[in-house]
């Protein structure tokens, strides 16, 4: 009996070890990992500004976009669009809440408030603007990456980033197998429309940038379209190994790089924002990892 439970003991400790090193390392890595992810936060703000992307900027639009969704639904019935976005001083003031959060939480980093009210203020944002734009985007990486630093507890913080890294492998596990369940992977009718479109565009601008004449070559060469659009499924599809190890994390990293170039050349598509959730993936919160021990060595000498 007891060689059984030694045994069971040693499978349990062999199967999740790899998730204690996770833990392990996501956890006495959670200072720096904070002060890295608010200050691409404040960098992305600072590409809010310059691109009028923020509340205050971007003003009530008198066509809301709702779409069936009951959480954009309550927004207007309870006209916070209305409120925030129908008066330049609540406007620039929320945005401002929203900057110094972020600021606040980047500077002190052993504190859990300041990140409560960013997430608070930053999904109001998320809303608000997809609301006013006309067109809900996914750039969720912000939200996705932040929650976990509303918890103190370094232990919950840490179970939390883990489970928004696995977030991250659904989002484009799940883009890929409905790509395929719909037959869309390996037929070019999307990718050709979306490149006549993008064509039209660059036409009327007069654009003659590398990004045109790769729309124009594939637009030409329509079996280099499919192809360019079967990797890019594959490269989500690859997300879905990461639900079974994190030894392959690193290989992640790369196909997220791969996608995104893909995503910018040929669909003309990145969402800056998602960047963030490649903070979740092991490779980087070991480099992050090793850089925290580093500086604490440095101050304790």
């Amino acid at each position: 009996m007891g060689l059984i439970t030694a045994a069971f003991n040693y499978y349990l400790q062999k199967k999740y070890s790899p998730l204690n090193n996770y833990l392990t390392n996501t956890t006495f890595a959670r200072p720096l990992l904070q002060r890295v992810f608010f200050s691409a936060v404040l960098l992305i703000f600072i590409y809010y500004y310059f691109s009028h992307l923020f509340i205050s900027q971007v003003g009530l639009n008198p066509i809301l976009f709702q779409e069936i969704d009951p959480a954009y639904w309550l927004l207007m019935i309870l006209k916070i669009p209305q409120l925030i976005a129908g008066n330049t001083i609540i406007a620039i003031f929320f945005d401002l809440i929203l900057v110094i959060s972020a600021v606040i939480s980047f500077i002190k980093p052993s504190q859990s408030v300041s990140v409560k009210i960013f997430f608070v203020f930053y999904f109001l944002y998320y809303m608000l603007f997809n609301l006013l734009s006309g067109h809900h985007y996914v750039n969720i990486g912000i939200l996705v990456t932040a929650f976990p630093f509303m918890f103190s507890r370094n232990e919950k913080f840490a179970f939390l980033f883990a489970c928004s890294r696995y977030y991250f492998l659904f989002i484009f596990t799940s883009a890929a197998l409905w790509k395929l369940w719909r037959g869309s992977l390996f037929h070019n009718g999307q990718i050709v429309t979306l490149l006549q479109q993008k064509k039209l565009l660059a036409t009327i601008s007069g654009d003659t940038s590398l990004r045109f004449q790769i729309d124009l070559f594939l637009l030409i060469h329509k079996e280099f379209a499919l192809v360019a659009w079967i990797i890019m499924g594959v490269l989500e599809l690859s997300f879905i190994i990461g639900f079974f190890s994190y030894k392959y994390d690193k290989i992640l990293v790369a196909n997220y790089i791969l996608f995104l170039t893909g995503s910018f050349l040929i669909v003309g598509i990145v969402n800056i924002e998602n960047l963030l959730m490649l903070m979740t993936l092991f490779p980087i919160i070991k480099m992050i990892n090793k850089v925290n021990r580093k500086l604490v060595l440095v101050k304790t000498t």
